[in-house]
């Protein structure tokens, strides 16, 4: 067994000599890499702090560890400590694993072209969205739109193999239906981790299509790292400002942002209509939250496939979501509205009925099922062999 390199756009914090993270990319999120590789190295950009992060996990694993590339906070990239890890990669015939798009990995890319390194791509989002939302001066838009587009393109040109977090949508933007069919570009699957225990119970199921036909009062949920404002949080907090006072809302996620969204919230006087939970790191009292729920909203500004609408649907909740990348795949297109259009939001969630909140439910419950650990791992594993046997091949 080779070892890997995988790149990750997620930003580390390193304190006295140990990494932590905020968000689903933790050391148990690598571990599938595991199952046809010997070592796994992350090769993140990292921050080094001062004082130990609050709300973070700590990052430790005996065969996964991180490759920092340290930062000055701002996203600064040291250039010549990556064309050594390039060199390194190389010299020691390891594999090279690009989650793309993304800054970082756009660069790894151009190194790797230039010093003639085999690597291959999982593609996590849409590249068009991940630059079209960097800015909002139009020129610069117009530029990132490009830039990106053309390395993105180049990427998938020179890059041994591709796969995909969504079945079409993606591919369908930036392949031709004979390149979509080939063994280059065939492969898709989420990187979700999806367990017996993260799929709700009979028991919370039954008890949630009650409470539709019961209870008047609905709670809607969000869940979002809050870092930057692409989650769509000020967004939600303008759908509940619109709906009746029977509204509530629980939101869930930390970060930089969290306090101007708390004071947007106050402005708008529907503070106690939102409970802000903050960062949540164990998964059974998100469960918890997500059984009291009745509906889940997303608002983001761009996606891949989202992973928390799976989260979502697998417990049993009706999703609405913003028509960002993936979620035409997940949901029915009646549950989509356009990106920042709040007004529609509110009319498809006012609009529903108790019978069509639980058919919903039912419906999305069907449809996680199909991204369950035991499906996706098959199509991950079919992934990495082929990988790892591309690194044989010449450098195209």
């Amino acid at each position: 067994m080779k070892d890997l390199y995988v790149s990750v756009e997620r930003r580390y914090k390193l304190y006295s000599g140990e990494y932590y993270v905020q968000g689903v990319e933790d050391a148990i999120f690598f571990e599938r890499y595991l199952n046809c590789f010997r070592k796994v190295n992350v090769i993140a950009r990292v921050e080094v702090v001062n004082e130990k992060p609050i709300g973070f996990k700590s990052f430790t694993h005996s065969n996964i560890k991180i490759v920092p590339i340290i930062t000055t906070g701002t996203g600064i990239l040291n250039a010549f400590s990556i064309v050594n890890l390039i060199k390194k990669i190389k010299k020691n015939n390891a594999v090279l694993i690009l989650r793309t798009p993304g800054v970082l990995s756009y660069l790894l890319s151009l190194y790797s072209i230039i010093f003639k390194l085999n690597f291959s791509l999982e593609v996590v989002t849409n590249p068009l969205q991940e630059a079209s939302n960097l800015t909002k001066n139009k020129i610069l838009n117009f530029v990132y739109i490009k830039t990106f587009t053309f390395i993105f393109k180049l990427q998938l040109s020179y890059c041994n193999y591709a796969s995909f977090v969504t079945k079409n949508e993606i591919q369908n933007n930036f392949l031709t239906s004979e390149e979509r069919l080939s063994d280059k570009f065939n492969n898709y699957y989420s990187s979700i981790i999806l367990d017996d225990e993260d799929i709700i119970c009979r028991e919370d199921f039954d008890s949630r299509i009650l409470r539709y036909v019961n209870n008047d009062k609905k709670h809607l949920i969000f869940i979002g790292v809050l870092d930057r404002s692409f989650k769509g949080l000020d967004i939600f907090i303008k759908v509940i400002a619109s709906l009746p006072e029977k509204y509530h809302a629980t939101v869930i996620g930390g970060g930089l942002l969290l306090e101007s969204y708390k004071q947007m919230a106050a402005s708008l006087k529907i503070s106690h209509r939102i409970n802000f939970k903050g960062y949540i790191h164990d998964k059974k009292i998100i469960q918890n939250i997500m059984s009291s729920a009745d509906i889940f909203v997303l608002t983001s500004r761009r996606e891949g496939l989202p992973r928390v609408v799976i989260e979502a649907m697998a417990w049993g909740l009706p999703c609405f979501c913003s028509n960002v990348s993936g979620v035409s795949e997940l949901v029915r297109k009646e549950c989509i509205f356009p990106v920042e259009d709040v007004y529609t939001a509110r009319a498809i969630i006012i609009s529903q009925t108790p019978d069509e909140l639980a058919n919903l439910s039912r419906e999305n419950l069907d449809v996680s099922l199909q991204y369950k650990n035991s499906v996706l791992t098959t199509r991950r594993m079919e992934f990495y062999k082929k990988v790892t046997c591309s690194e044989n091949f010449t450098f195209k």
